[in-house]
């Protein structure tokens, strides 16, 4: 444990990660044993104690994300148990009695699977740099490493550029990411439940309610998604250039849109929004990222016209003059809202 100049501490590598252990033991008690359906941000309204942990540090997210990482990747600890013994029993017991205790073939295979874990593959309490825009807003973020970030309206990362990787963690927004190539230091995004590893490429990673999309538009990208709601034969993707993934509510998707159709959703990077038939649902969505003043659509059968053109993001008024002038919709202006109807 580390001492502060305040006299505070702050907790261990070692200490996080018996936390982190403990929090999926008790994840995976509430299932009984079954690890499905679990979702970490779903749980944490559920548990105030867990959302507590969770938010009291980036490193306890990560920490747990890592964890959970190697969890799915090894088949899950569940496999390496006995049948009568679930993965809650296992890991408590086995931070109370420490690594120098062997106790057969039970804790051996435990051992075997955090000892993965242990080499450098958690971060003790990170040094997080905080990144964050407004609505409206937009940043470009210069890292050490050579890398840059360019932040959307209303998004918030965390960055920490260390020795061994690069990790960052996508709170909130829109990013797109243009990435120093280093083999040796992994470029790690942590979104709710997915991570995003790469190299060196060029990419977009939007956090949405019940997901993630990434956008690829240079090199490699791997997205794997952490949710037990995902299906564990196609949790994992890479992509390549002109490719789109999607996670929803634990499904992950990936199509290929081409390059010149991610350019064309990227259009904010320049300030401008670039419809291509889009709902006009969606296209108030994605105008009211950008705007204080709402935009709503009154009309269920209106909101699924298509509507195509090029507006500036903080141009709302031009928008509610072609829906006026070229499709002859009602406009009724409140303080804090547009109302559209027929």
């Amino acid at each position: 444990m580390t001492q502060l100049s305040g006299g505070a501490f702050l907790p261990s590598t070692e200490e996080i990660e018996r936390e982190a252990a403990t929090w999926l033991a008790k994840l995976d008690k509430t299932h009984n044993g079954k690890g499905v359906t679990v979702d970490l941000e779903a749980y944490a309204t559920q548990d105030p104690e867990f959302d507590l942990w969770l938010k009291a540090s980036v490193g306890h997210r990560v920490a747990l994300l890592r964890l959970l990482s190697v969890w799915k990747r090894t088949g899950r600890l569940q496999s390496a148990t006995p049948a009568n013994e679930s993965l809650a029993e296992v890991l408590p017991l086995w931070s109370r009695v420490g690594h120098s205790k062997a106790w057969g073939a039970l804790a051996a295979s435990i051992l075997i699977i955090f000892s993965l874990i242990s080499m450098n593959y958690y971060l003790a309490e990170p040094a997080m740099t905080v990144y964050q825009t407004a609505r409206g807003g937009q940043q470009l973020v210069p890292l050490s490493d050579g890398s840059r970030i360019n932040l959307n309206s209303d998004t918030r990362l965390d960055a920490d550029m260390t020795a061994g990787e690069r990790i960052i963690i996508l709170e909130r927004g829109e990013a797109f990411f243009e990435v120093s190539r280093d083999e040796k230091r992994p470029f790690k995004i942590y979104t709710g439940n997915e991570v995003i590893t790469v190299l060196g490429t060029k990419f977009a990673v939007h956090r949405r309610d019940h997901g993630v999309e990434v956008a690829v538009t240079e090199g490699r990208v791997q997205v794997e998604c952490l949710s037990f709601k995902c299906d564990s034969t196609a949790s994992t993707a890479i992509m390549t250039a002109g490719d789109v993934a999607k996670t929803d509510n634990g499904h992950l998707l990936v199509e290929n849109k081409g390059v010149d159709a991610i350019a064309r959703d990227l259009s904010w990077r320049q300030g401008f929004i670039d419809f291509d038939q889009a709902s006009l649902e969606e296209a108030a969505e994605e105008f009211n990222r950008y705007n204080a003043i709402e935009l709503v659509i009154e009309d269920a059968d209106i909101a699924r016209i298509p509507v195509s053109g090029k507006f500036r993001t903080d141009n709302l008024d031009a928008f509610v003059r072609f829906l006026t002038e070229g499709f002859g919709f009602q406009v009724v202006r409140k303080d804090t809202q547009i109302l559209v109807f027929r």
